[in-house]
């Protein structure tokens, strides 16, 4: 069966590299290829703040030049260093020790002076280290760095940094969208902070992902955004959508809009995880759906089957019901991934047969699977589709608007 399923993948791959070849390009009300127009009203450019530490107990702290000590409310300056050596820094009753000096309040910005580099962990960053007592002796460290140079390094943690331009510079213009949408939002589990550093944001990884070629890209694409009537849109993204894009609205509380309604996506056929199959026993799948329900103070005991009770236009399950020795329980498709885990499950477009000792789910696509298919995005670019092309293919209705570049971008 493994060596049939390859075979057929083989055929599905070549059938979609000769569509997608000859698919013309769909722009909204016609062929006509968009356009960048102005910038819509109201959007802030400031640098980024990005959560690398939540609730650290130490890190290691060094700066390879100048630099300052201040205080982030008033940005009085506490002390100024030719250079920071590498040592420990912890709270301590009064504030922080950073090294062998210690300096008072809850927080604390380090701040580079004259092109030096903030080390944390021994990764290097531009821009400042802010750190933010939190509850007990812990910490959160924030790197706060200007837009751009955030984005040259979100574009290789996101896709793989020999990926054709196109595709990179679609994902340079999703990934400053989103993060513009997101420091317009208020969250209160969010304080002091705009983007974590990692899957649940957007990968960031410091000058580790930076490169020349990103940092070139990302200025092709200065200050270009994505909107939909007139305002910035959270422009989700993931891996692989396995042949149709999931409408939002059955994932995300703020994506029930047009641009993220779902289309069909021809590009990412015959890729890794276009189509997968992954077997649990029951006894795992209990386990793991269990001990999500149990946060809530519920559980079903012994899991006995599913049932589907909805599903999006695209495959995507919506609601599923899980059967129980100790009662039922209707959960999300989002819920029930995260239940069983992103990986183990990719993504919440499958069918569900039994199998020896459990069940076995077949799906396609890997992560929510709302908004641009990374993998998608990468085919269309070899195919020709230029980075304006694709975004509009994958958020239909959107808008590409330029912001003009201010003093903290």
């Amino acid at each position: 069966m493994r060596g049939h399923a390859g075979g057929i993948i083989g055929i599905l791959a070549t059938l979609a590299f000769v569509a997608l070849n000859c698919l013309p390009w769909r722009g909204p009300g016609g062929p006509q290829p968009p356009v960048i127009t102005g910038a819509p009203p109201g959007i802030v450019l400031r640098p980024v703040r990005v959560l690398l530490l939540a609730e650290a107990v130490q890190t290691r702290l060094a700066v390879s030049g100048p630099c300052e000590v201040r205080a982030p409310d008033t940005g009085q300056t506490l002390e100024r260093l030719a250079f920071l050596p590498e040592g420990p820094v912890v709270v301590t009753p009064v504030g922080f020790r950073m090294g062998n000096r210690d300096y008072p309040g809850g927080a604390l910005d380090l701040v580079p002076l004259e092109g030096a580099l903030a080390e944390v962990d021994g990764g290097q960053y531009r821009g400042a280290i802010r750190l933010i007592q939190g509850p007990g002796s812990t910490f959160k460290v924030i790197n706060v760095v200007a837009l751009e140079p955030y984005l040259a390094s979100v574009i290789n943690g996101e896709m793989p940094s020999h990926w054709p331009a196109e595709a990179l510079k679609a994902q340079a213009v999703a990934a400053r969208t989103y993060a513009l949408y997101q420091m317009q939002q208020t969250h209160r589990s969010r304080a002091g902070y705009d983007l974590r550093a990692d899957q649940w944001s957007q990968v960031y990884l410091g000058l580790a992902s930076e490169t020349a070629r990103s940092r070139r890209l990302v200025a092709d694409t200065a200050g270009i955004v994505l909107t939909y009537q007139g305002r910035l849109f959270c422009t989700y993204y993931s891996s692989t959508c396995g042949g149709h894009t999931q409408d939002g609205r059955y994932v995300f509380a703020d994506a029930a809009i047009p641009p993220l309604a779902g289309v069909e996506c021809p590009y990412c056929a015959g890729t890794k995880y276009f189509r997968w199959e992954r077997t649990m026993s029951m006894a795992d799948l209990s386990g793991a759906v269990n001990v999500a329900l149990a946060a809530k103070g519920q559980t079903v005991g012994e899991v006995t089957g599913l049932q589907v009770l909805q599903r999006g236009p695209s495959g995507h399950i919506a609601r599923l019901r899980v059967l129980g020795t100790a009662g039922t329980i209707e959960m999300t498709g989002k819920a029930f991934r995260h239940a069983l885990g992103t990986l183990r499950l990719p993504s919440t477009r499958f069918e569900v047969r039994p199998a020896p000792g459990g069940l076995c789910f077949a799906g396609g696509g890997f992560g929510h699977g709302v908004g641009l298919c990374q993998v998608g995005a990468r085919r269309a670019a070899e195919a020709g589709l230029d980075f304006l092309q694709i975004l509009q293919y994958y958020y239909p209705q959107s808008t590409a608007a330029r912001v003009s570049a201010g003093p903290h971008t």
